[in-house]
């Protein structure tokens, strides 16, 4: 609907704009890098167990790689929407550990055209933590994230909806009507789409929560709080957010340090969002499963499982999902 640019007035035509400038995303990139690759190929589930811990020394840097923002790895063992949900950087390091950046590059930019750099961003930095070299911009975010509102479909964001030939009455271009691309797996859509809404009710983007529509979405911070970021989603819009400054110059980590993305987010957009929301709803998915898992395996739970948490699992994840 609106793109902004700086603060402050207008100083001229053609100005620089930060909405197209190449920011570093932070976490907001792991559900379209990591945690999307693996679960559209079935690697991991809602509640697949893992243990916060680094990689080992000298296989993503010197040391044991990587912190989490609030500090060292605990060690515990979580499920992956309790990762998600805190954006706990050490599983997305681990998911690349064993899948491959290459695999989970060539995901990012071919399913869901994140327009990464192939010299510099395949690394565990940039795939993991968003610590990108040319990192996206919000547009190129927002845009990735758009087939987990909509069932799996991309469509290429644009600033005309139609143009017409006035002289001729012929339409010249059509971006209303297009026929979305599909990209990922409805299951992995809606999946992941509850995974992010997870991340609203109960994580780190729990400020971005609407009275009248359903949010889904992500936060993001950069080292040293340089940068913050949030992509929000309603079943109406996809919307990316930053704040930072436009060069090291001027550079205060005071200034930025302890602000919400995810609540600048609801007062910028979420607003809007909330006053214009359709009554619509996200795509349902009917072969997506809705269970009791067990909180010790993270296995769909059978009747003397302990635990009583729920969630959604892919069709093609139930060749193990039970616990016995």
């Amino acid at each position: 609907k609106g793109i902004v640019g700086g603060m402050g007035e207008k100083t001229g035509s053609l100005i620089f704009n930060h909405a197209y400038a190449l920011r570093q995303p932070g976490s907001t990139i792991k559900p379209v890098t990591t945690y999307g690759y693996a679960l559209e190929n079935d690697y991991i589930t809602w509640s697949s167990m893992f243990y916060d811990t680094a990689l080992p020394p000298g296989v993503a840097a010197d040391t044991a790689w990587p912190n989490n923002y609030d500090g060292k790895p605990t060690e515990n063992y979580y499920p992956v929407s309790y990762f998600l949900q805190q954006s706990i950087n050490t599983l997305p390091a681990q998911i690349a550990h064993k899948y491959g950046l290459q695999s989970i590059y060539d995901f990012a930019v071919q399913n869901l055209g994140l327009p990464l750099d192939p010299k510099n961003d395949l690394t565990y930095s940039s795939l993991c933590v968003g610590g990108c070299h040319q990192s996206p911009t919000l547009i190129d975010l927002a845009n990735a994230y758009i087939p987990y509102g909509n069932g799996g479909l991309f469509y290429e964001a644009s600033i005309i909806g139609k143009a017409i030939d006035m002289k001729t009455g012929v339409t010249i271009i059509d971006n209303i009507k297009r026929t979305g691309e599909p990209v990922i797996s409805k299951e992995t859509a809606y999946v992941m789409n509850k995974l992010l809404q997870n991340v609203i009710t109960n994580g780190t983007g729990q400020s971005a929560q609407l009275s009248n529509t359903t949010v889904a979405g992500k936060t993001g911070t950069t080292e040293n709080w340089r940068d913050i970021t949030f992509v929000g989603l309603t079943p109406d819009y996809v919307s990316a957010l930053w704040v930072g400054y436009p060069t090291s110059e001027n550079w205060d980590w005071r200034a930025i340090e302890g602000a919400d993305s995810a609540e600048i987010w609801k007062n910028v957009f979420g607003t809007y969002a909330d006053a214009h929301a359709s009554g619509n709803q996200f795509p349902e998915c009917d072969t997506v499963i809705y269970a009791r898992y067990c909180s010790s395996t993270g296995l769909l739970a059978n009747p003397g499982c302990p635990g009583s948490k729920y969630g959604y699992y892919k069709s093609t994840n139930c060749d193990y999902c039970y616990s016995h």
